[in-house]
């Protein structure tokens, strides 16, 4: 599969010159443009713009609600890993370049592309062949196995567990939560008819999770670092990557 294939090879990150967001804009531009000519309407595949503004507030509200817990698990990670979680990749961003990553990268080449991929054409496609619910069940089926490479390096770098076992156990349950996240989404892309809800809140979690701090002298910055020090992300943002 595609994104497991581009992790592999450039690991969970944006890539050399943000390979990752270029590659992903073009499979988004040919998926749109198959679409169109199998007869899809934006309508169909929940792109009608005139439900973006609506669609994009219910998203972004919901997902600073929903942020609390995954901030709330990070702040108490420390607790039971013996320390903080490193999340080097995000946190040793400049100012400039964390911006370009939550205004540009993120809601383009991870929320947008990602709704509009999953439950825009492929919604549509299964749905026209088998109705609504087998379209949800399948698109979230598809997103969880988008993510398995991606997911392992996350669990296997984040520091939290160390014994394989552990490991794969981790690896599971997050796989297990992306696919009950793929079937909220499809309830929102159904629901509310169109993508932009589940595009909104997709990106407004990883938003929410990742405010602005300095960095720790001396040393990487950390998830939930020293007072006055450290910009504080979150670990979980490479599983919406």
């Amino acid at each position: 599969m595609y994104n497991n294939a581009l992790s592999a090879a450039i690991g969970p990150g944006a890539g050399p010159g943000g390979l990752r967001l270029w590659l992903n804009l073009g499979l988004l531009a040919l998926i749109l443009c198959g679409a169109a000519l199998r007869g899809y309407g934006a309508a169909e595949i929940g792109a009608d713009v005139r439900r973006l503004w609506r669609g994009a507030s219910i998203g972004v509200g919901a997902g600073l609600a929903l942020a609390t817990l995954p901030v709330t698990f990070f702040a108490a990670a420390p607790g039971f890993a013996g320390g903080p979680i490193e999340n080097e990749g995000i946190t040793s961003m400049s100012g400039a370049a964390l911006a370009f990553h939550l205004g540009v990268r993120m809601p383009l080449s991870t929320a947008l592309f990602e709704e509009l991929a999953f439950r825009g054409a492929l919604f549509a496609a299964v749905r026209r062949m088998a109705g609504v619910t087998v379209a949800g069940w399948w698109t979230a089926g598809v997103f969880s196995l988008w993510h398995v490479v991606i997911t392992s390096m996350t669990v296997a770098e984040s520091g939290v567990v160390d014994a394989a076992w552990a490991v794969a156990l981790g690896v599971a349950v997050s796989l297990t939560g992306l696919f009950v996240g793929g079937l909220v989404f499809a309830w929102l892309r159904w629901r509310l008819g169109s993508v932009y809800p589940a595009a909104a809140l997709h990106w407004s979690i990883v938003a929410a999770m990742t405010p602005s701090g300095r960095t720790c002298p001396g040393g990487p910055a950390v998830v939930f670092p020293p007072k006055g020090c450290g910009r504080m992300t979150a670990l979980v943002e490479r599983r919406f990557a």
